[in-house]
């Protein structure tokens, strides 16, 4: 969480002047997704959030319905 903090201020807070709150909640959603479904992360093997989860879940043998139904999926 906290890792996930130190990005959203350095890539996303940091580059904008941000009026609105309005705004701020697009573009937090548009951070939000791009962070989960396509930012690669090191600590996972350079893969993404989702796909690293899905693999997990599969493993596990669990549902993967979350991502069907998750409100940042656009795909």
């Amino acid at each position: 969480m906290e890792s996930f903090h130190s990005s959203i201020q350095r890539e996303f807070l940091d580059r904008f002047e941000i009026y609105g709150e309005k705004k701020i909640k697009e573009l937090m959603n548009e951070y939000i997704f791009y962070y989960n479904y396509e930012r690669l992360h090191g600590a996972i093997g350079y893969t993404t959030l989702v796909k690293y989860f899905v693999r997990y879940f599969k493993r596990a043998k669990v549902s993967v319905e979350f991502v069907k139904v998750c409100p940042y999926n656009r795909g």
